[in-house]
């Protein structure tokens, strides 16, 4: 059953990838584009490869376990013999450490919210603003706000086996999908570790200098 998940989900994966690459016109992408472009803009294509691989990536360890009669619990415990994707961030791989300045996004929409619009990354100027979230602090609004830290993220929304559950039971997975809020990706969020300004506000991330 693992082999079977991991196979729909590689093959979620290679159409997201496939389909963000040739910025295909299908019904469904077009329905994946129109739910994450509100974020992500012009780096729409480029978000919806990333979230692709990182499927690929989940499902390629399913049908790996099988195929070494492991549960996915029991290899899980094992050391790794080659490191985990890094589905990375809009700034790059996840982890790496970044200088971001912008001012907190006060439009409309469904930008979630401490959002911070950045026009300037380790010093450079950005021809485009990127929006990033921000975790850790509350951003006040209309002040320059420059960090230093890195991002995480998480994957949000329904995973593609509750789809394939779904339409398995008899419903029609696109309808589903319709009701969604959001659609099975990678979130990227940026965890502060130094405020450069504006001075007095100060983050809530723990990390190894006992903060």
């Amino acid at each position: 059953m693992d082999a079977g998940w991991g196979a729909v989900m590689v093959a979620v994966g290679l159409f997201m990838v496939i389909s963000a690459t040739r910025k295909s016109q299908s019904v469904i992408y077009r329905l994946l584009v129109a739910r994450s472009q509100g974020m992500w803009g012009e780096h729409v294509h480029r978000f919806l490869q990333l979230v692709g691989l990182a499927i690929i990536a989940s499902g390629l360890v399913f049908v790996a376990n099988r195929a070494m009669g492991q549960p996915p619990g029991k290899a899980q415990l094992q050391m790794p013999r080659q490191p985990p994707i890094n589905p990375g961030g809009i700034l790059g791989p996840s982890g790496t450490y970044h200088t971001i300045s912008g001012v907190l996004y006060a439009g409309g929409g469904k930008v979630e919210s401490n959002t911070l619009v950045v026009d300037r990354v380790d010093g450079g100027q950005l021809k485009q603003p990127l929006y990033v979230v921000v975790r850790h602090v509350s951003l006040p609004p209309k002040v320059r706000c420059t960090l230093k830290g890195y991002e995480l993220g998480e994957m949000i929304g329904r995973p593609p086996a509750e789809y394939a559950a779904y339409e398995e039971l008899g419903g029609d997975p696109e309808e589903l999908m319709r009701r969604d809020a959001t659609v099975w990706r990678w979130r990227p969020y940026f965890v502060p570790l130094i405020v450069v300004e504006p001075q007095g506000l100060e983050v809530s991330t723990r990390w190894g200098l006992g903060n």
